[in-house]
């Protein structure tokens, strides 16, 4: 029970002990509350006194942070855009070195094209030094081989020449070894019958003998005539040309017999041309081949060197002589052009500036071509040794031509002579005397006539120019001219520049087209014939004047 009460005591002592405590604990909150009030207070008045200070330092923090933020930015930018520079400038200088290796790289490829072009251009001239090499090895082989082709020819054509003159002079010797044992065999039964006469024969067998003797000797003549004949060409009408295939030089004949040539290239018609072999119209051995080609440039039918010295007969036209007012000749005129006039059909007349000054006349005149070596030929064996015709043109100079006694400076001009378009073999006109001429002058006829008009003829001529001169074979003879030409008219006609000039002949002889060119006058011309003075004569000309000299 005492323990109860002592327990009970305890108990109420420890209530007591705890009434105290939460006496107190309460008292110690309300203090405490009381001081955080007043605390609260000061710190809250605290705070009011030291606003202004801490929202000054608060802004100067700000500020500072402010800057301080602004710095940092700065120093990132500023770091970002020195990275950044060091970045353009390492990617500058990377473009700038890929620049000078892709430069460096095209002047090497360049360098390489350039080496690669050289040698290609090397290549390429050397190839075509070795072509040109290689074609003038040809062509001097072709020219070397054709030389000697041309040689051999010409060589074996001496032969045969030889070797036919030798059958030649064998035949006639033994032809006139017949004839003179037939002759002496006539004169023998000739004088057998005169003796028989002597003794009482009659008159009758006399003049049987006499018969007999004069028959020997025309079969002796007529032998030897046969003898002398000209071996006939295989060709009727003959052209020398360039061909447009190769432009080198033939000869031959139009396929088409009918076709006038000069015209038909005047008016750029092809004329295709049938080769013959050999390279002359002299050459009896010429054949015709199987080639068939185009002229691209016409030349005479003879060379200059074929031809030599041009002959020609002036005034052998009676109506030209009728219009001119003078007497027909005895004898034939001749007088001579020099090789250098020889132009061809189809090329330029250039009139030289000497004779520009209205007096380039025109002269159609059918031209002879001696086949053979004639000289003292008579009239009836000349045709013989005729080769063949061709038109020609006497160009003059007229005031040139009576300048002085001789004729031949105002109709040597050079390119004075055209001849052709072809030779005409004699075989196709037997008589010359038929060929109709004309001169056609822009169109209009000009000149007219015939053969058969001719004072002396082509026989006549023959003959009487190789009385004494050999006729060389190639010799050509320009055989007159017809009435019409220019200086006879009223007014006078000259041939202009680009005048339109055709010598145009009948039998396939065809015509002979040239265009007039008047040449210029150099600046420093030689001190040649430069001027005329007075014109009375020849529908005008009686004193001539050329510098100076009558």
């Amino acid at each position: 029970m005492l323990r109860a009460m002592e327990q009970q005591r305890e108990e109420e002592l420890l209530q007591a002990r705890q009434k105290v405590l939460d006496r107190w604990e309460a008292k110690f909150k309300e203090e405490e509350e009381r001081f955080n009030v007043r605390l609260e207070e000061e710190e809250a008045n605290v705070r009011k006194d030291l606003e202004p200070q801490w929202s000054a330092r608060h802004q100067r923090n700000e500020k500072f942070r402010a800057v301080k933020q602004e710095e940092e930015e700065y120093a990132t930018l500023k770091d970002l855009h020195d990275r950044w520079e060091e970045e353009r400038k390492a990617a500058k200088k990377r473009a700038k070195r890929q620049r000078e290796a892709e430069e460096l790289e095209m002047r090497k490829a360049e360098l390489r094209r350039a080496r690669k072009q050289r040698k290609a251009d090397k290549e390429r001239r050397r190839a075509e030094a070795q072509r040109a090499q290689e074609e003038q090895q040809r062509a001097e082989t072709e020219q070397r081989q054709a030389e000697e082709k041309r040689k051999k020819a010409e060589s074996e054509q001496r032969k045969a020449e030889e070797e036919r003159e030798r059958a030649e002079e064998e035949r006639l010797r033994e032809e006139q070894r017949i004839a003179e044992e037939k002759a002496k065999e006539a004169a023998r039964k000739t004088r057998k019958r005169q003796n028989a006469a002597a003794k009482g024969g009659s008159k009758k067998e006399e003049k049987t003998g006499r018969r007999s003797a004069r028959l020997a000797k025309n079969i002796a003549a007529s032998l030897k005539r046969e003898s002398l004949k000209m071996v006939a060409p295989k060709w009727k009408r003959l052209v020398r040309f360039i061909a447009e295939d190769d432009w080198r030089e033939y000869i031959g004949e139009p396929v088409d017999e009918n076709v006038d040539v000069g015209a038909a290239l005047a008016a750029s018609t092809p004329v295709p041309v049938r080769v013959f072999s050999g390279t002359s119209a002299l050459d009896a051995s010429a054949e015709p081949t199987q080639k068939v080609l185009n002229i691209q440039k016409l030349l005479p039918p003879l060379t200059r060197k074929e031809i030599g010295t041009i002959r020609c007969i002036g005034l052998n036209y009676r109506k030209h002589a009728k219009e001119m007012n003078l007497e027909l000749p005895e004898h034939p005129t001749l007088f001579f052009k020099p090789a250098s006039c020889l132009n061809a059909s189809n090329a330029p007349l250039v009139i030289p500036y000497q004779a520009t000054d209205a007096q380039a006349d025109y002269e159609a005149e059918l031209a002879v071509v001696i086949g053979r070596d004639a000289r003292n030929v008579s009239v009836e064996d000349a045709m013989d040794y005729v080769l063949g015709y061709m038109c020609s043109n006497d160009v003059t100079g007229r005031k040139h031509q009576f300048a002085g006694a001789q004729w031949g400076f105002g109709k040597g001009f050079d390119g004075f002579a055209p001849m052709g378009p072809c030779l005409v073999s004699t075989s196709s006109i037997p008589d010359p005397s038929v060929i109709e001429l004309k001169t056609v002058l822009n169109g209009e006829v000009m000149q007219e006539g015939r053969g058969d008009d001719m004072i002396f003829s082509i026989a006549e001529i023959v003959a009487y120019l190789s009385q004494g001169t050999t006729l060389e074979a190639g010799t050509v003879i320009m055989t007159g001219t017809p009435h019409g030409i220019g200086v006879s008219r009223t007014p006078p006609v000259f041939l202009a520049p680009g005048d339109d000039l055709r010598i145009v002949m009948s039998h396939g002889l065809g015509s002979l087209v040239n265009k007039v060119v008047y040449e210029e006058k150099p600046q420093k011309a030689t001190n040649g014939v430069n001027g005329v003075k007075a014109v009375n004569g020849v529908n005008g000309v009686t004193e001539v004047k050329v510098n100076g000299v009558h």
